[in-house]
């Protein structure tokens, strides 16, 4: 039974706790004022909704999504982690982005994101997960698969 269709909504991942159970964010790509671009959105499930999701925030990132995670490792509101079309791997801090002020009308370049690496040199990463019981390792898959420690630089997670 199809409880909610959204286009354009791309990439998901539900939020990993209770403080954000009801949160899904998703990687999307369209064409906005002409050009295209890629969104990191955070919106609520809401059955009342006529769409079923009511948009909480949203960010603009360089690159295509192609893969999502998020974990409640820092804090209740925890990391996104999105695998890139180019082969990066960023990792997003939602409370940035669930500031009141991310709107579509004015979007920001990059806001939320503590970190952009270039793990898979070019080629897409196709998946990417936090390992549930140690929250602080990042799997991913591109070319090969890594596993990244983001506990002692969240800036710059150890290979």
């Amino acid at each position: 039974m199809e409880v909610c269709k959204v286009p354009n909504y791309g990439v998901p991942t539900w939020g990993p706790n209770r403080k954000t159970r009801g949160l899904l964010a998703s990687g999307t790509h369209s064409m906005l004022k002409g050009e295209e671009q890629s969104l990191l959105r955070i919106s609520k499930y809401d059955v009342n909704s006529p769409s079923g999701l009511v948009l909480q925030g949203v960010t603009q990132s360089p690159a295509k999504f192609s893969s999502f995670d998020w974990i409640d490792f820092k804090d209740d509101m925890g990391i996104i982690a999105g695998g890139m079309e180019d082969g990066a791997i960023t990792l997003w801090d939602p409370t940035k982005i669930l500031d009141g002020q991310s709107t579509m009308e004015n979007l920001k370049m990059g806001k939320g994101c503590v970190s952009a690496t270039q793990i898979h040199s070019g080629v897409s990463v196709g998946s990417i997960e936090f390992n549930p019981h140690k929250k602080n390792l990042l799997a991913s898959g591109g070319a090969e698969v890594l596993i990244q420690d983001i506990s002692a630089n969240i800036k710059a997670p150890s290979v």
